[in-house]
């Protein structure tokens, strides 16, 4: 009789979180941009947030999306840890305009928390 073999199910790695350092008001003037197309009353929650994507070459990515439209945009930033983490849109950007000072830290948990 032969015996079938079955291969365990690949393991995924956890996505890496980003930690970086941007300045405020670049970054809001972006933030400002993407959450304007994010979508306010949605039964996905994921799109009322915006995808933050920090590489090494120093770029940030920010997308927002409804899924009819998408906006993608970057700013410059100072990046000691590269990856991608999704944050409430309207928080991030409120947040943003309440803070003083030239540049925001941005660091990630393992919690999930930014």
């Amino acid at each position: 009789m032969a015996s079938l073999a079955v291969a365990p199910p690949p393991t995924i790695a956890p996505a890496s979180l980003p930690d970086f350092l941007v300045n405020r008001k670049e970054f809001l003037q972006e933030v400002a941009l993407a959450q304007s197309v994010r979508e306010t009353k949605t039964t996905i929650p994921v799109l009322s947030c915006l995808q933050l994507r920090a590489d090494a070459s120093g770029q940030l990515s920010i997308v927002g999306t409804d899924l009819d439209q998408t906006l993608h945009t970057t700013c410059s930033a100072r990046v000691a840890r590269g990856g991608s983490v999704t944050v409430p849109a309207r928080k991030l950007f409120d947040y943003l305009r309440l803070l003083e000072g030239e540049d925001v830290a941005i660091k990630t948990l393992d919690n999930d928390r930014v």
